[in-house]
């Protein structure tokens, strides 16, 4: 049993493939190791699904049907987080 409090990183894309690499760069480059990533892909119309389909079982992705807002896709994304604590961060960020 991990004493750790699972952690989800939570992050909003919409046609942000382009930040991906960096993207997952940033999150392996992490010590804290018991987290699950949670990607809500807000209606793309790029690459952004094969890039994280790609990644390791710890990314799970979710596909809106329709383009939201920053709040609502949020909103939207955060029933898939199973984690204590929530960590935000968008596609085009870096920790």
């Amino acid at each position: 049993m991990n004493k750790n409090p699972l952690v989800s990183i939570l992050t909003n894309s919409r046609n942000g493939a382009i930040f991906l690499d960096d993207l997952f760069e940033t999150i392996d480059g992490q010590t804290y190791t018991n987290w699950e990533h949670i990607i809500f892909d807000n209606n793309s119309d790029d690459n952004t699904q094969e890039i994280v389909e790609a990644r390791s079982n710890k990314t799970k992705y979710i596909k809106s049907k329709n383009s939201l807002s920053l709040p609502q896709a949020r909103n939207a994304a955060l029933k898939y987080c199973s984690g204590k604590y929530i960590a935000i961060l968008d596609c085009d960020d870096l920790w």
